[in-house]
């Protein structure tokens, strides 16, 4: 558990005498002031509450004043403190066992006597907990890609191939119940007049203002888009309610006829103003991507279903760098929307754009060519900082190519924060290929590696399909701490915690919540009866994780 410890200043109390001069009687002046004063002042020594015994991790102190104009000084080394020592401007954390003297000074140089207290400090292990493990059932599905955390305080989770095989929407209960909220019919293998084109293959969800949960299908739906010569459908934006009643607000049409809508929607927000705002993987108004099929597309849904294409990608044709194949976009404190695009701008490999919601389109940084040193692959923008920068990943590259955490300033500077070491000069446990980034409660950055991790098989190859993964922690200077490593999934060595982690989120209650794409305690019930697994739902806690902040130990 987190303690706050508060060191208390009893009020001092003052006593004074003056010596003033003859006209004094006559009333204090300041313009005939002629007194000189001596002032003798107590300070109590400081009150250290709760009292120095055992802790668990860590201990943010907090200096409270009792004598006005009184300042506190300590120190953690054992020494005594003097007016020389640190002065107390703001808490601050002890991660060890400490021993803290303190003091206080009267504005008139009067000091309290010296309180000293010892804290002993423990570290406890994270703990981690598999909720539940996907595959028990052909309904519930395998490889998850996506959960969010409702406000009734349930699981959702983007299940890839449940329910009728072309995805499902899971509610899960924290103590591991599940339920198969929403089951989509769509068109996995092929579509019919009388096929149900309610979508395929879920790919985001969120929940809405108003209680209903959001989100789009990456194909199925009415749109005439072909994949081998199949009709596949072009994707679909719906709305559930939480009694699972599903409702398709938006088919995309994709290149068919006259249609630029897009082709595969794979993201959506909701905006300040009320409307949903998203990207396409594909489609829009220029053909030059994948034979023809666009470059993708930022759209805009507003609540009653109508769609707008805020801007279509054109890839790097004649003097345009803005980028093609778009991915996750967020909206940032200034109102705009931003994201990046993994092919495209100056050097085609990806850039960081920004747009604003009535569609205006800049590029804030391009990624550098993929094959030389220092390359940035795959890259995922995740969020705007409490500094107002942003924040993402790059899935491989980096200066060690086993992918990076990056910060860039919406004017376009760009920061390596961190460059992942799996197989790099021996190292063989901070993962490969992060995917999710996020910052916690306590200003810290936690998220995901794919690949990676203390029980990876092959060093070296930044997304080794036996290793498991990791859960990883960075502070503002860049120190980067494996939270938790996954198992790994191998023949003969089944993960039940998971592996390969896909998605995390940090609870109210100050732990975490994720996904792993496979592992799990269900091994033969899917996946060929190989021993890979369905994936899992699993819990991150630790006792210093509490509401607010957020610290491994």
């Amino acid at each position: 558990m987190t303690v706050r410890i508060r060191v208390i200043s009893l009020a001092c109390t003052l006593a004074s005498t003056a010596l003033a001069s003859a006209d004094e009687s006559r009333g204090w002046q300041d313009s005939h002031a002629a007194a000189a004063a001596t002032t003798t002042t107590k300070v109590a020594a400081p009150v250290l509450n709760p009292k120095p015994q055992d802790y668990v991790n860590y201990l943010w102190i907090d200096f409270l004043e009792g004598t006005k104009g009184a300042s506190i000084y300590y120190t953690l080394d054992g020494t005594v403190p003097t007016s020389a020592s640190t002065k107390f401007t703001g808490e601050f954390k002890i991660a060890q066992t400490t021993t803290v003297n303190a003091i206080a000074i009267a504005s008139g140089g009067a000091a309290s006597t010296v309180t000293s207290g010892t804290y002993t400090l423990t570290s406890g292990p994270v703990t981690e907990s598999v909720v539940y493990s996907l595959g028990a059932t052909t309904a519930d599905g395998t490889y998850p890609s996506q959960l969010i955390l409702g406000r009734d305080g349930n699981i959702y989770v983007v299940s890839g191939n449940g329910g009728y095989g072309d995805g499902a929407i899971l509610k899960i209960t924290p103590a591991g119940a599940e339920t198969v909220l929403y089951a989509f019919e769509g068109c996995s293998q092929s579509c019919t007049p009388t096929s149900n084109r309610d979508g395929s293959l879920p790919s985001s969800l969120i929940e809405g203002r108003d209680g209903n949960f959001y989100g789009t299908t990456y194909s199925g739906g009415t749109g005439l888009c072909y994949v081998q010569g199949t009709s596949y459908g072009c994707g679909t934006i719906f709305k559930l309610t939480p009694a699972g009643v599903e409702t398709v607000l938006y088919n995309f049409n994709g290149p068919a006829g006259d249609s630029v809508d897009g082709v595969g929607p794979n993201i959506l927000i909701q905006g300040r103003d009320g409307n949903f705002y998203g990207t396409t993987v594909y489609g829009g108004s220029n053909g030059y991507c994948d034979s023809g099929a666009g470059c993708g597309t930022v759209f805009k849904l507003t609540p009653s279903g109508t769609e707008t294409v805020l801007h279509s990608f054109t890839y790097g044709i004649g003097d345009s760098i803005d980028g093609a194949v778009p991915g996750a976009i967020f909206q940032a404190g200034d109102g705009n929307l931003y994201g990046t695009t993994g092919g495209g701008g100056i050097n085609g490999s990806g850039t960081v754009f920004k747009i604003s919601t009535g569609g205006v389109e800049s590029v804030v940084y391009s990624f550098p060519l993929h094959d030389i040193p220092g390359a940035t692959v795959f890259p995922t923008l995740a969020f705007a900082g409490a500094d107002g920068d942003l924040y993402g990943t790059t899935m491989i590259g980096g200066t060690t190519d086993m992918g990076s955490v990056f910060k860039v300033t919406t004017d376009g500077a760009f920061t390596e924060l961190y460059a992942f070491r799996h197989g790099v000069n021996g190292n063989t446990s901070d993962g490969s290929g992060p995917v999710r980034v996020l910052q916690g409660s306590d200003g810290n950055l936690y998220g995901v590696t794919n690949g990676g991790g203390a029980y990876a098989g092959n060093p070296g190859i930044y997304l080794d399909s036996w290793s498991g993964g990791t859960v990883f922690r960075i502070t503002p200077a860049g120190i980067e701490t494996v939270v938790h490593a996954f198992s790994g999934a191998r023949p003969g060595h089944p993960s039940t915690d998971g592996a390969h982690p896909v998605a995390l989120l940090q609870a109210p209650d100050g732990n975490f919540y994720g996904l792993t794409s496979f592992g799990g305690a269900n091994l033969a019930a899917c996946c060929d009866g190989g021993d890979d697994g369905g994936g899992t739902v699993f819990l991150l806690s630790h006792p210093t994780w509490s509401p607010g902040r957020a610290s491994p130990p």
